[in-house]
């Protein structure tokens, strides 16, 4: 049986996407071996080649859909270096704006469909989409990053983003960032969008699905690094390694807190920049001429899917648990790519 994300997922109509096939063998109850086709477009940095910094820049919103304000941002790092330069405090500000923002959208798209794929089509539509909506609004409201310096960033409605946060969370997002552990195993047990997925989570034989032995945060590019320090993310990584759980409860955390603290999604290094799902790095080259000769891209979604990333870590070795719980292991590691589970048991594929 080949299993799809479903078609609603904005991110598949992304040109630079692609697709990628995950070939998984059980034997018995236990996965035995994955193995991986990546289909996605190799080598995409090269129709940046004999580009000037600028026209390059303004190309990659159309190359990259998804994650596209962390790809612009990791542009304008490496075009600024390339060429001599450093950011303005307005481009760091629009930056970390932007990423923020981007990754609520695509922390939530994620959230939304493991919902949907658990508990039905129609799950939390209405909230989901109106937050939706919003963040989309307010990303509209951003002019694209330039290599000049850019015009003061307009602020978006934090409060705003909260409150439409908060029938997701069931409580206050700063409620929710406040939680012991005892009082998340108590959320848990509530009838909100996101407690209903992370109370699925806790059942015996899933709290711990795809926990790798002896993997700690610091191997991490994503939500999982970022939210370390949490308190929270601290026991659960205690409890139940770097498993779907405690993936999925570093997302609700970064969540609660970017929406707070939107300069968690400042880059830190130029040339690299924050995506919702883990760190994007370009690598540029230029001529006498100012023009482009070689463009490098490093995205998290090649090195999840590779012969040995986190993906095929995290499956080998695991209790099958059944298909729909693979595919919600590789949406928690990383929501934004097309993929299909070609499932071969014992009895043949399926």
């Amino acid at each position: 049986m080949s299993t799809q994300l479903p078609t609603n997922k904005i991110a598949i109509a992304a040109p630079s996407a692609g697709h990628i096939n995950l070939y998984v063998t059980v034997e018995e109850t236990v996965i035995t071996n994955v193995s991986i086709a990546n289909k996605r477009p190799q080598h995409i940095g090269r129709l940046l080649c004999d580009l000037s910094s600028s026209d390059a820049l303004n190309r990659i919103p159309t190359l990259f859909m998804l994650c596209s304000q962390a790809q612009q941002s990791a542009a304008l790092g490496a075009l600024l270096h390339a060429t001599g330069n450093a950011f303005s405090s307005t481009q760091i500000e629009r930056m970390s704006v932007g990423c923020a923002l981007e990754w609520l959208k695509e922390h939530c798209w994620q959230l939304w469909q493991m919902e949907r794929e658990l508990f039905g089509a129609d799950f939390a539509t209405e909230e989901s989409i109106a937050l939706s909506r919003l963040l989309l609004q307010q990303l509209r409201t951003l002019t694209p990053l330039a290599m000049s310096d850019c015009q003061p960033v307009p602020q978006p409605d934090w409060h705003a983003i909260q409150l439409a946060l908060e029938p997701l969370f069931g409580v206050p997002v700063q409620t929710f960032i406040d939680f012991s552990m005892k009082q998340l195993d108590q959320w848990a047990q509530c009838n909100s969008p996101y407690a209903q997925l992370f109370s699925a989570m806790l059942a015996t034989e899933i709290k711990n699905f795809g926990a790798t032995a002896g993997e700690q945060c610091d191997q991490e590019s994503g939500p999982l690094l970022r939210q370390k320090n949490h308190p929270l993310v601290v026991s659960a990584m205690s409890n139940w390694g770097n498993s779907i759980t405690t993936r999925t409860l570093a997302r609700l955390v970064e969540i609660a807190s970017v929406s707070q603290h939107p300069e968690q999604a400042m880059p830190t290094m130029m040339g690299e920049a924050f995506a919702s799902r883990g760190t994007v790095s370009h690598q540029v080259s230029m001529d006498t001429q100012a023009r482009i000769t070689n463009y490098k891209i490093d995205a998290p979604t090649d090195r999840y899917f590779s012969d040995n990333g986190f993906v095929v870590r995290s499956l080998i070795g695991q209790k099958f648990v059944g298909e729909q719980w693979i595919r919600q292991l590789i949406w928690a590691i990383d929501p934004c790519v097309e993929f299909s589970i070609h499932l071969n048991t014992t009895h043949g594929e399926h």
